[in-house]
């Protein structure tokens, strides 16, 4: 869940974000100069300019060493490239960053910039946690979640203008309704699904520079919860404003497959795949995943040989990444050779 990036960098953002108010507490505490490095940085995320943003955030952290801020958003730069890229190779040093912004909230808490220093806090156990969560490590990422959600609410608890917390309170409500559907059967589980896409909404409409980080977060949320409608609307919102984001493109042509439109679908499959090659060339994993929807595509369609060249693409694919992602590989491998072999009878 790419969408993770930024609901903690919004409070960095000066008064001309959006137009909106910037809370007291934060105009008080952040430079000028800070929020320009943090509003760059974020930029050249969503375009999928990783090493122009590590640069950025860096820079962030040799003028600002003192300040969370900088060290929060260079972890949560690596975190978001680990998860595009498909792999774990900047996982050392995205912890050693958190756990240098974690200690320098304790001394902003100490110096009385409680508020802010609270809502880097729980970006930071938040970026933990979603890693953790990726590394099928779930009892320590349920940890890291839980406590920072306590530390968004006590964040808005002190400045209710601190929109930017819902981002972050949004998804937790969201996702913790959502998967513990499982386990209906406990009496005090409450679905909070549409109250946590209400406080989405809210950080979406009011919030700094997370708003983006919202509309990212509601694409899919909507779509799952078929409000197609809706979720097109913001994959537009996100192709028109950041148009490297490849997964806006697939969400795109899946709610294209919905309404019967192929050939749109087939148009905004291409430009994915065309992304991925592009810009993220080791990230095989989700280039396959949209090749093979591409053939399905084709195939519904009656179009046999366009179909078979995508299958045949992946049949003699050969993936690479750590043992999870092999598996998941390879079942996509045995999906498209079974397709492969249904064209030939």
């Amino acid at each position: 869940m790419p969408f993770l990036i930024s609901f903690c960098f919004a409070s960095l953002m000066g008064e001309r974000c959006f137009g909106l108010e910037t809370p007291r507490i934060l105009k008080e505490e952040i430079p000028t100069r800070m929020a320009e490095l943090a509003g760059e940085g974020i930029h050249q995320y969503y375009m999928l300019e990783f090493e122009e943003g590590r640069q950025t955030f860096e820079t962030l952290v040799e003028e600002f060493p003192k300040h969370p801020a900088g060290y929060l958003c260079l972890a949560g730069l690596l975190e978001a490239k680990m998860i595009m890229e498909r792999q774990h190779d900047d996982e050392d040093e995205m912890y050693a960053n958190l756990e240098k912004c974690l200690v320098l909230c304790g001394k902003e808490i100490e110096a009385g910039r409680e508020a802010s220093a609270l809502l880097f806090k729980g970006g930071a156990l938040g970026y933990r946690g979603l890693h953790k969560w990726r590394r099928k490590q779930y009892l320590g990422a349920f940890k890291d979640g839980t406590a920072g959600v306590r530390q968004l609410k006590g964040a808005v608890k002190l400045d209710t203008k601190l929109y930017d917390a819902y981002y972050g309170l949004g998804l937790y409500d969201y996702y913790k309704a959502r998967y513990s559907k499982t386990f209906s059967f406990i009496p005090f589980v409450r679905d909070t699904r549409e109250e946590g896409i209400q406080e989405l909404v809210l950080c979406m409409q009011k919030g700094l520079f997370s708003a983006a980080a919202s509309r990212i977060a509601l694409m899919w949320i909507l779509f799952d919860e078929e409000r197609l409608e809706e979720a097109e609307e913001i994959a537009d919102w996100v192709i028109e404003h950041y148009p490297p984001y490849w997964d806006a493109y697939f969400l795109k042509a899946k709610i294209l497959q919905e309404g019967e439109h192929p050939e749109k679908a087939i148009h905004y499959l291409q430009k994915a795949i065309e992304i991925l090659e592009e810009k993220l060339p080791t990230n095989t994993y989700d280039r396959a995943r949209f090749q093979l929807e591409l053939g399905e595509v084709y195939e519904k369609q009656g179009r046999a040989e366009e179909a078979a060249v995508q299958y045949r693409g992946l049949v003699r694919w050969k993936p690479a990444g750590d043992r999870e992602l092999i598996k998941e590989s390879n079942a996509l491998k045995r999906t498209a050779a079974h397709r492969l072999r249904s064209l030939d009878h």
